[in-house]
């Protein structure tokens, strides 16, 4: 029985472990490039932002890791949901990224614009996005894994799911060497005493 309660609570260890090592990457991951350009950083065509409002539920819901790919404006037609660069908007460096719907796409190349609307706002957005804007196609949403980035990227979230669980491990295996040294040492005074 012993032995058992031991394997069940190594492998759930390992469990919470991985959870923890999968929550930091999907922070580190959703946060790359973002602090200095203001855009996504792209790997293999694809990047995650996470969706801090309501204008695309149900389809993408606050706190969403949505994936979008590297996709050229001259492909992007009515339906698809694209991630932009608000047209105007200087508050964050590179401007504060949008995904909305496209309602329409009028001309081609470089003065190629599209006119957008969140799934769930009344009205489409005031502004067109000139194609220079589009960062990418949304691909697939994670729903809730934003949630846990943001967390994660917190002094708290940092706290509690690096610093704490390494200095769990490190006690554990502190206790582990300590049992593993009494008991070669106790094994040594048996042998001495023979």
């Amino acid at each position: 029985m012993a032995r058992a309660m031991r394997f069940v609570g190594r492998a759930l260890f390992f469990v919470v472990s991985c959870c923890l090592v999968l929550l930091v990457c999907a922070a580190f991951i959703a946060s790359r490039g973002m602090a200095s350009t203001g855009r996504p950083s792209f790997v293999a065509g694809f990047a995650p932002v996470i969706v801090l409002s309501g204008s695309m539920e149900p389809a993408y819901p606050v706190g969403s890791v949505l994936v979008i790919k590297k996709t050229p404006p001259s492909v992007l037609e009515a339906g698809d949901a694209i991630t932009f660069v608000a047209p105007g908007d200087s508050s964050s460096p590179g401007g504060r990224l949008v995904t909305h719907r496209v309602i329409s796409a009028e001309g081609s190349g470089r003065e190629r614009v599209f006119r957008t609307k969140g799934d769930a706002n009344a009205t489409p957005d005031r502004l067109p996005v000139p194609a220079r804007d589009v960062i990418g196609k949304a691909a697939f949403a994670v729903p809730y894994l934003g949630y846990a980035s943001l967390f994660a990227r917190s002094g708290t979230g940092f706290l509690s799911l690096v610093v704490v669980p390494a200095l769990l491990i490190a006690a554990i295996e502190v206790s582990s060497i300590v049992k593993q040294y009494r008991t070669s040492g106790q094994a040594r005074s048996a042998e001495e005493t023979r």
